[in-house]
């Protein structure tokens, strides 16, 4: 049985909690009366706010030891045990698979970075090639023109 912040303010200041015994009254004077009020209308706010938390924590503690059981219970699930160690039992299989891709992956890289460089050297020839043809024809270039110079000059 929860009662309101409101309720309990209203009880305080018109006495509602209070004992149906009249001789109880008459024993307390009107300032006991004045500072107890008080004091409630002072601290009871913050008491209510404190048992709101409480009650928050208490529900947020009552999820959290239920997920745990949950997990808990996972575990000692025979079913998911054995699903566990045959998943397990493969991880030895898939590392030997992931070894030969990364030897397989470090093979690739270096026949890409030989052939890069073997084309590197394809090109460099073909321009110092290229180079030597021009150079060569220039030159039996040069010989027709002199050739043809003799000719007229004959």
């Amino acid at each position: 049985m929860s009662v309101s912040a409101e309720d309990e303010k209203d009880n305080a200041t018109t006495g509602e909690n209070e004992a149906p015994d009249d001789k109880e009254d008459s024993n307390f004077s009107p300032d006991i009366q004045t500072l107890t009020d008080g004091l409630l209308e002072t601290f009871l706010p913050n008491v209510n706010k404190i048992r709101e938390k409480l009650e928050e924590l208490d529900d947020h503690q009552g999820k959290t030891a239920q997920h745990i059981h949950k997990g808990i219970a996972r575990f000692e699930d025979p079913t998911s045990t054995q699903k566990l160690i045959s998943v397990l039992a493969l991880v030895p299989h898939y590392r030997i698979k992931l070894e030969g891709i990364r030897r397989e992956m470090i093979h690739l890289h270096e026949r890409t970075r030989k052939l890069r460089k073997r084309a590197d050297k394809l090109r460099e020839q073909r321009k110092r090639d290229d180079a030597a043809k021009k150079v060569a024809q220039e030159r039996e270039r040069e010989r027709e023109k002199l050739l043809e110079a003799k000719l007229v000059a004959k």
